[in-house]
Formats: structure tokens, C-alpha cells, sequence
């Protein structure tokens, strides 16, 4: 078998096509049908130099790889199976052949041992097979003389603690120590190598090691080693151990910050004026950990180091190179920097810097315009992206002097030949835009800017894509900021005829393969498509005319161009989004017959998203006009939610495709109401199915909450019929707890939930039977809410639920609901909200105390 693997690996690396995919199929059909076997061979290659060639050791490697990691559930739960499939002997051979390799491989190849091994352990350890490990693991790293096995083995450790689902929380805390013991060993060894992989995988056990920081003398332990570490000559070594240091914040903030003063933030400090681009950037992000959790939290440190941290960020914007680059730089963190830590202190914005540039502390703002009106281009273009990057809400007042004196000479920045300035002049454009409208209005120079990055456009060049993007930005921000009577003052509004014009020749003129601008010039015609004002409104409507006229050509065609349809479909939405509704209702057919002709064909199905946005916009747009088209998309709706509740939707992979299909039904519903009554029998329970089906992407399932809240306003009671599998829904879905990766998407799939709760209960009016027995468990829902969420828009949501509670089932004497809502939490949590220091649920809270004491009243 050893022959036959060797030639495979061989024919993986060969150019022949035929022979890699037979490679490849062996290899897949032996892992499944001969696990042991495969993985022995491999093994026998990898650790055996003798065994075939350099080439042949770096494949094993990959393919071993590849065998035991995972990069979804669907995989883990494939390797799993393949692990367990063995007896408790083949496996035990395994666990020890893989161990005692350790030992003797180096590098990139003990770090493919060591990954194999924390797979393998962490299937053992979730099964309770091999509790042990870590003690195992841990006794072998510390009592080791071999700086090969002490490296692999803390790899190994790293692999096993970057994901503790499924373990038993007991074991984590009972392991936590040996796990710090050998990490801490490793980080104090005189080996830089062996320090290197102390610090990277002391950054990935951070979460496993909980305990331990927990306990004072303990994290003093963790944090003098990552003190001595950034002092390291080594450069490596430092970065790392600033890196885990930023690590700790993100999860002990509380608990580690204290150490900023005390040691790290002369670390970092001093790092900022290093030379090393990889000491700057490990500082720049320790700052920036600091700097997010204080925009949302009190703080002072960011406010105390502003005027050398801002300083120092001035001389690190320059991009003295003046080229364009994809990747993670000084001056691009700089800026991204900045804008941090003037949301955290907006205050010092007009006050004084120190750095390099000055002989003495110098004012911000004076700063900003010496770089902006220097005649040294890289300090001109740094003063752009300082001005840019500190420029919010919060400062612009302060900044709107200066930005009067400066707007000419950004506008001059379009002219340039140097691509960067170029490119930055256009990002701090459309900023100043966005933040200050007023003050680039009173330079008069609001059409020039405009025409300028027309001009650009119509060029074809690389920077017309940018351009694109900017004059969407801009036409967004006008948008945005205009007030009726101000119409006429806008250079967008006043030439809009021309602008539009000019763009839709543009776009027309370019080639099939200039997809990049196209979607890009697509976007900003949409976005001027929306600042036009009823005057326009038949220009819009003629140039919607245009673009359905070009769809359905296209459409035609033998050879489909889908990324033109696409375009074409977004500015049909922008259309509709923009002009009357009676307009829209007279081309409403022709829209429909196009969304209908691309989801009735399966070879469109990459276009399905944009024909659900499309149609989810009409019927916003028509109201109840849209039952007209009812009866034909039902069908397509059915198919396609279907295709969700089984594996056929898991290989669609496609969140927006699922989330643009539910929110249809949503506008649907609200557009038709009582109509959808007709359709609530067909509809409803394959969604349900859907959301309950693991094929559903998760982002879909919040906007299925919501598309539900629709339904029950528009069929009333007719929901009622659904509100067991609904509620056992809701159940399922609080049941998601906050592990701190992404509480974003936890929180709107809450607030998702009490509306939904809150739009169940207003539509029975409280007297449904469904409605009445389902209290309790809205009230747990609300509970849980309560206790374990401070966001304010949940706790105002969560008040009104309960407000709606009383007022429409608690004034029935129902004595099962009126003991439940008079749980003494529900007064406790109105009482202790209605002290908040937010304003709003403030309001919120003594609201529903005052209607429940007259409901009580009553």
C-alpha cells in the first residue's frame, strides 16, 4: 500500500490533470474504505525521510492535513466518524505513533504532526475517551529535553484548546494549569523558536485558560512573561507577545487592562517609533483593542496618550513610498487607528499633538493643514488621510473651519497624476461629503467636484472604478442630508439630467469584461437614480423603461451575460424604490414577467437573489396592487423554500438568496394583507419547516422571525393556528447563547424575536386561546432577555412586549396569565429600567409601569 500512496502523491504534483484526479479519488476511497491503513502510510512518509522524496514529505503533510482538519460542522462530524469507525487498538496505535513522531520531525511538518494530534484529541476528549490528554500531553512538554518535541507538542496543545465546544467544562478547569505549565516553560526558554510557538499558542489557549487569569497571582504570571517577551531582542518574540497581550483584552479586558500603565503601554509605545513595520503594527492594534472598547464603555487611557499617540500617527501616515498596496501597512493602520481614537475622545480633537514634525507641542487642526498646504506630495496626501480618518459626527464641528480652507486643494487632488493622491483625494471627498456637507457647500465648488469625478469615470482607467464608488458615496450623502427646501441648491438635483446621462452612456459604452466598472458605475447610478425629485421623476421612469427594454434582450439571448442582468435588475430596484407609486403600478407587469422568466429557470439560479429583491421592493412599493401577481409566484416561492428544508439548499450556500426569498414573503404579506390569507396554509408551514431544517442559512432565520411578525399583522387570527410550532421556534432560537464572536447577530435575532412576540399578541387582540397559553413562555423569553442582555434596543422591545401583555391579555382575568405577568421579576426589571441612564428606555419603562397600573386600576 506504502507503493501505491507514494505514486499518488507523486501524480498530486504532476501537471497532468487526468492523473491528479485519479490521485485524488484514491486517496478519498482509501480514507473511506481503509482509514487506518492511509493514514499509517502517510504517517511512515512524513516522519521517514528515507521514504520517497522532498516533494512526496510535503504532500503526505497537505493530504494528512486535509484528512483530519475541519472547516465546518460537516466536516468535523466526517472526521469524527471516520475516528470512531476504528477499534479502541487501531485507534490507541494511532494516538501513539503520531506521539512518538513528534520527536522527529521539524518545522512546517511537526506542525501538520501536531494539528493531526489535536484533531485526534479533540474527538477523544469530546467522547471522554482520553480525559487525560492534556495531563498527558503536558508531562511530555515539560519534562522533555528536545526543543523539536516541546514545540510540537505545545502545536498540538494550540489545535486542541482553539475550539472547547463539546468539552466537559470540569476538564477545562481541572487542565488549565498543565496546559499554562508548558506554555509558560516554552515562553522562557532561550530557544527563539521555541518562544515563537509558546506565544502563538499561548494566544490560541486564551479561552481555555480562563481560570487561571482569573486568579490574581496567576494572570501577575502570565502578564510578567509577556512583559519580559516584548522586551525580547528577537523581533519575532516581541510582536507575538504584544499580540497575545492585545488577545487578553479582547477577553479580560477588566482584568488586564490595569496592566497598560503599569508595563505595556511604554511597550507600545515605544514600539510606535520603532522601525520595524511589525512592532508598529503589533502596538497599533493593542491601541486599537483599547480604543473599541472604549468608544462603547467608560475609559481614559486613549484620552490620556492622545496627543503623543495622534502625533506619532501623523509621521506613520505617510505612505513615504507613495504606492498602492493591498496589505496591512503602517500608514493604512495608522489611519484606521486614528479613526478610533477620535470617536474615543472627540474632544481633544482641538487640542495639541506632540510629534516629531514640531519643535514643540503644535494645535491638531494646525497640524492637519501645514501636511494638507505642504508642497511635499507624500505630506499632502498624509494630511488627506488624517483629516479623513478623525473626521465623524462628533468632530466635525471643530474640523469645519479648516475643511473651508481646504476643500479647493482636495478638489486640485483630482487632477493628479499620482494615483494615490488621486485615490485618497476621492476617499476624503466623499467623507467630507458625508460629514460635511454644509461646509464643502459654502466653497461653491460642490459641481466641479462632481463633473471632476465624471470625468474620471469616463476615462476607463483603473481609478474609474474608484471614482464610481465615490460619486455613490457622494450621491448617498446629498441624499441623505437634503431637505426640501434646499432642492434647488444641490448641484446633483440642479444638473441632474446631465449627471444621469452621461453615467448611462458611460455604462452602455463599456465592454462585457469591464465588469468591475460596471457594477461599480451601476451602484452610482442607482444611488443618483434616488436623489431625483418629483421633476425627474419621468426621466426616471423613461430611463426604467430603457433598462426593462435591455433586460429582456438579454434574456433572450443564447449566451446569457448574468453579471449585466445583474446591474441591470439593481437599477430597476432603484427605480422602483424612487418614483411614485401609481408610476410603478403602470410598469409593475413588465417587472414581474422579467423576475418570473429568470426564477422559473433553474441555469438563472446565481439571479434568483436580485428577482426576490426586486419583486420584495414592487410589492412595498404597489401595496396591495401586487395580488394581482400572486397567484403566478406562489409556485416558486413553495419550490424554492422547499429546496431549504433539505441538503439541495445547503449546496445553493446562499444566505442572500435565502434572506432576499423570505423577505419577499414578508412584502408580500404586508402589501396584500388579508389576501395572503389565501395563501397562509401554503406558505407558512414549509417556511416553518425551513427555519427548523439545519439547510437554512443562520442569517435567513433572523429575517424568518420577522417575515412571521408580518404574516400574524396581516392575517390577524388566521396565525393563531401556527403558534405552537412558532413558539417552539422562539424557544429553540433564545436558546443561542452570546460566546462573544458574534454578538451582533444574536442581538437582532432577539429583537427579532420580542417582535414577533409583540406583532403575535396585537394581532389576536389578546382574546385568542392560542395567544393566552402561550404567556408563560413569552414572559420566559422576556426573562431570559433580561437577564442576560444590556442592549438598549432588546430592554425597550422586551418593555414593550410586556406592556402589550397587559393591556391585551391581562385585562381578560385570565387567574393563570395575571399570576404569570405578576411575577415579581417583571416588576423588579420595570422598576430597575425605569432608573436607566438611557434616556429611551427610560421612557420605555415608566410608560409601562403607568399602563399597567391602569390596567390594575380597572
Amino acid at each position: 500500500m506504502l507503493r501505491r500512496v507514494l505514486d499518488s502523491l507523486n501524480n498530486l504534483q504532476c501537471v497532468d490533470n487526468k492523473k491528479r484526479k485519479e490521485a485524488e479519488q484514491y486517496i478519498i476511497n482509501e480514507s473511506q474504505g481503509n482509514f487506518v491503513g492511509i493514514i499509517n502510510s502517510l504517517l511512515d512518509i512524513l516522519v521517514d525521510p528515507s521514504v520517497g522524496t522532498i516533494g512526496d514529505t510535503v504532500t503526505a503533510g497537505v493530504v494528512l492535513k486535509t484528512l483530519f482538519s475541519w472547516e465546518s460542522e460537516e466536516k468535523r462530524h466526517e472526521v469524527n466518524m471516520k475516528w470512531t469507525s476504528l477499534t479502541e487498538k487501531e485507534r490507541d496505535e494511532l494516538k501513539g505513533k503520531l506521539i512518538s513522531s513528534l520527536g522527529r520531525c521539524t518545522g512546517n511538518i511537526g506542525e501538520i504532526l501536531g494539528q493531526c494530534l489535536g484533531a485526534v484529541a479533540r474527538i477523544e476528549v469530546v467522547s471522554k475517551r482520553w480525559p487525560e490528554v492534556f495531563s498527558d500531553l503536558s508531562s511530555i512538554g515539560v519534562s522533555t529535553d528536545s526543543e523539536i518535541v516541546r514545540i510540537n507538542i505545545m502545536e498540538t496543545i494550540g489545535i486542541l484548546c482553539m475550539d472547547t465546544t463539546g468539552m466537559d467544562e470540569r476538564l477545562i478547569l481541572h487542565s488549565s494549569g498543565f496546559i499554562l505549565t508548558v506554555l509558560i516553560k516554552g515562553a522562557n526558554s532561550e530557544n527563539p523558536s521555541t518562544q515563537k510557538s509558546a506565544f502563538k499558542n499561548l494566544d490560541r489557549c486564551l479561552e481555555f485558560i480562563s481560570h487561571n487569569i482569573s486568579i490574581e497571582n496567576e494572570c501577575l504570571l502570565v502578564m510578567e512573561t509577556l512583559f519580559n517577551a516584548c522586551r525580547s531582542s528577537d523581533e519575532d518574540v516581541a510582536c507575538l507577545a504584544l499580540r497575545c497581550y492585545t488577545g487578553t483584552l479582547f477577553m479580560y479586558y477588566n482584568k488586564v487592562i490595569k496592566y497598560v500603565s503599569l508595563a505595556f503601554g511604554n511597550i507600545a509605545m515605544n514600539y510606535m517609533y520603532s522601525e520595524s513595520e511589525d512592532k508598529i503594527l503589533a502596538a497599533i492594534e493593542m491601541w486599537g483593542a483599547i480604543a473599541e472598547h472604549e468608544m462603547y464603555s467608560d475609559g481614559e487611557i486613549i484620552s490620556e496618550v492622545f496627543s503623543t499617540l495622534v502625533g506619532q500617527c501623523m509621521i506613520l501616515a505617510m505612505n513615504s513610498d507613495m504606492e498602492q498596496t493591498e496589505e496591512w501597512v503602517p500608514h493604512k493602520a495608522s489611519a484606521w487607528l486614528l479613526g478610533l481614537v477620535a470617536h474615543c475622545a472627540p474632544e481633544r480633537v482641538n487640542g495639541n499633538i506632540v510629534s516629531k514634525s514640531f519643535s514643540a507641542p503644535h494645535n491638531l487642526i494646525s497640524a492637519i493643514e501645514s501636511f494638507i498646504t505642504s508642497q511635499e506630495t507624500v505630506k499632502f496626501e498624509a494630511g488627506m488621510i488624517v483629516l479623513g480618518s478623525i473626521l465623524n459626527t462628533e468632530t466635525v464641528t471643530p474640523l469645519n473651519p479648516l475643511i473651508k480652507r481646504i476643500v479647493p486643494l482636495v478638489f486640485h487632488s483630482l487632477g493628479s497624476d499620482n494615483p494615490v493622491v488621486l485615490d485618497t483625494g476621492m476617499w476624503l471627498l466623499e467623507r467630507l461629503f458625508k460629514y460635511a456637507y454644509v461646509a464643502v457647500e459654502q466653497c461653491h465648488l460642490e459641481n466641479d467636484i462632481i463633473r471632476r469625478i465624471m470625468k474620471i469615470i469616463t476615462m476607463n482607467t483603473e481609478m474609474s472604478v474608484t471614482a464610481a464608488w465615490t460619486l455613490t458615496g457622494i450621491a448617498g450623502a446629498v441624499r441623505s442630508q437634503s431637505t426640501s427646501d434646499a432642492y434647488r441648491d444641490h448641484a446633483i438635483f440642479t444638473n441632474f439630467t446631465m449627471i444621469l446621462d452621461s453615467l448611462v452612456r458611460t455604462f452602455f459604452s463599456l465592454h462585457e469584461t469591464q465588469f468591475t466598472l460596471k457594477v461599480s458605475l451601476s451602484s452610482a447610478i442607482a444611488e443618483v437614480i434616488k436623489t431625483a425629485i418629483p421633476t425627474y421623476y419621468d426621466e426616471v421612469i423613461g430611463f426604467l423603461n430603457e433598462i426593462i427594454a435591455k433586460v429582456k434582450n438579454e434574456l433572450m439571448q443564447q449566451e446569457l451575460n448574468e453579471e449585466n442582468i445583474s446591474c441591470y435588475m439593481n437599477l430597476i430596484q432603484a427605480c422602483i424604490s424612487t418614483c411614485f407609486s401609481d408610476q410603478i403600478s403602470n410598469i409593475s407587469k413588465e417587472v414581474v414577467s422579467i423576475c418570473i422568466f429568470i426564477i422559473h429557470r433553474s441555469k438563472l439560479v446565481s439571479l434568483y437573489t436580485e428577482a426576490y429583491l426586486t419583486l420584495s421592493l414592487l410589492a412595498d412599493r404597489i401595496g396591495i396592487d401586487f395580488g394581482n401577481y400572486t397567484e403566478e409566484i406562489i409556485p416558486f416561492i413553495i419550490r424554492d423554500m422547499r429546496m431549504f428544508c433539505c441538503e439541495e439548499g445547503k449546496e445553493q450556500n446562499s444566505s442572500l438568496f435565502a434572506t432576499s426569498l423570505i423577505m419577499f414573503i414578508g412584502s408580500m404579506a404586508m402589501s396584500i394583507q388579508l389576501g395572503f390569507s389565501a395563501y397562509i396554509d401554503q406558505i407558512v408551514p414549509v417556511l416553518i419547516r425551513a427555519v427548523i431544517s439545519p439547510h437554512l442559512p443562520r442569517e435567513a432565520k433572523t429575517t424568518a422571525i420577522s417575515t412571521f411578525s408580518d404574516i400574524s399583522l396581516s392575517v390577524g387570527k388566521m396565525f393563531d393556528r401556527y403558534l405552537n410550532e412558532i413558539m417552539e421556534i422562539c424557544m429553540g432560537a433564545i436558546k443561542v447563547k452570546d460566546d462573544g464572536s458574534d454578538s451582533g447577530f444574536i442581538l437582532t435575532l432577539r429583537e427579532s424575536l420580542l417582535v414577533l412576540l409583540s406583532c403575535i399578541v396585537q394581532a389576536s387582540d389578546g382574546r385568542s386561546t392560542e395567544v393566552i397559553n402561550s404567556v408563560e413562555r413569552m414572559l420566559l423569553i422576556v426573562k431570559i432577555i433580561a437577564q442576560e442582555t444590556t442592549d438598549s434596543a432588546c430592554i425597550i422591545k422586551s418593555l414593550y412586549l410586556l406592556s402589550d401583555l397587559w393591556i391585551l391579555c391581562g385585562s381578560y382575568q385570565n387567574s393563570s396569565v395575571i399570576s404569570a405577568l405578576e411575577s415579581p421579576w417583571v416588576f423588579e426589571f420595570i422598576s430597575a429600567k425605569t432608573e436607566s441612564s438611557v434616556k429611551e428606555v427610560r421612557d420605555a419603562a415608566i410608560s409601562t409601569r403607568l399602563q399597567i397600573s391602569y390596567i390594575n386600576k380597572e
